[in-house]
């Protein structure tokens, strides 16, 4: 049995649901119009921004795989795993290298 892709009623209930958990109430906004005043969307205009992010994006990231490094070997069914092993990129890769830092690289230089 495929899988059958959610209808547009049905992304609205699941799409009104989250956004109701974390308080925002679509009932607020104009159904059709957007607010020239305050710029304000419609809720049919949030609501098709969200359903094309919802079809579009969130297949994409759910269907990445990370890369498998030439040298994985016989790793079988695991190597899919074992890459996701390796290290996350750094935010200040900065405190990592050089004379000062988390890793002691040059600490001996700077006491002499």
């Amino acid at each position: 049995m495929s899988v059958q892709p959610p209808t547009d009623a049905e992304l609205d209930t699941y799409i009104r649901a989250r956004l109701a958990g974390i308080g925002i109430d679509l009932d607020q906004l104009d159904p059709d119009e957007r607010d020239p005043d305050t710029g304000s969307p419609s809720q049919e205009s949030v609501l098709s921004s969200i359903r094309q992010l919802l079809r579009e994006t969130v297949p994409a990231i759910s269907d990445w795989e990370p890369p498998v490094a030439d040298d994985a070997g016989d790793a079988g069914d695991d190597v899919h795993r074992l890459a996701q092993q390796a290290p996350p990129p750094l935010l200040y890769p900065s405190i990592t290298t050089g004379t000062t830092g988390w890793t002691g690289q040059g600490e001996e230089d700077s006491a002499e």
